[in-house]
């Protein structure tokens, strides 16, 4: 796994080396912790070397106990790559060790309002940050959840809307069809009305339309 994410990168063999030096010490009852151990993963995730981050946190996830923090970690390195389906799998993880971490939870909704495919999960996730940012005073999170809410809510409503024009621009052009007859792409059963649809939305011009 190292290998395939370090090819080619020499720095990032020499991070991904060290780093298994320090697991090597944890596993052996050294003094190294694996809370020195987090550090060193945190370190590379701060500096942006989010490759070595990766394969430093999963390298500690074998060795070390499963912990949330360590899971939030990974899912925000996955974040930041571009992998969101990975980092979803992560902060899940990480909720489902620590479910009253106001942060760990907000991470999970926030991604899920940026990935945009769970909404519903999303605002779920969200409300309950928004809830145990309340619990312990935190008023800073507790703003920013409120924040990433109401753009999660207003992003729902966009989308009703957007589905209700659809349906509603679907029937004018069937009722066109039924008014002035079928095109030859229509017999043939090729014409997509939703697509038809989305384009009128985007102010394409269509042919059916007079």
């Amino acid at each position: 796994r190292c290998r395939r994410m370090c090819y080619g990168t020499g720095a990032c063999w020499l991070a991904v080396a060290v780093m298994l030096t320090v697991l090597a010490e944890i596993s052996e009852g050294k003094e190294m912790t694996c809370e020195d151990a987090d550090e060193l993963a945190r370190q590379l995730k701060d500096e942006g070397r989010l490759e070595e981050a990766k394969a430093a946190l999963l390298q500690l996830l074998e060795v070390c106990p499963e912990e949330a923090g360590r899971y939030n970690d990974l899912g925000q390195v996955y974040w930041q790559s571009g992998e969101f389906d990975n980092a979803v799998v992560a902060f899940q993880k990480a909720v489902d060790l620590d479910p009253s971490n106001p942060y760990i939870v907000h991470n999970l909704g926030a991604l899920l309002h940026y990935q945009g495919t769970d909404m519903i999960a999303a605002e779920i996730a969200l409300e309950k940050a928004i809830q145990l940012a309340q619990e312990g005073g935190d008023t800073t999170l507790e703003a920013h959840a409120q924040r990433t809410l109401l753009r999660c809510k207003r992003h729902q409503q966009n989308v009703i809307q957007r589905e209700k024009l659809l349906v509603k621009h679907a029937a004018e052009l069937a009722k066109r069809r039924e008014e002035e007859g079928a095109t030859k792409e229509e017999e043939e059963g090729q014409c997509d009305w939703r697509d038809k649809a989305e384009r009128l939305l985007k102010g394409e011009q269509l042919d059916i339309i007079a």
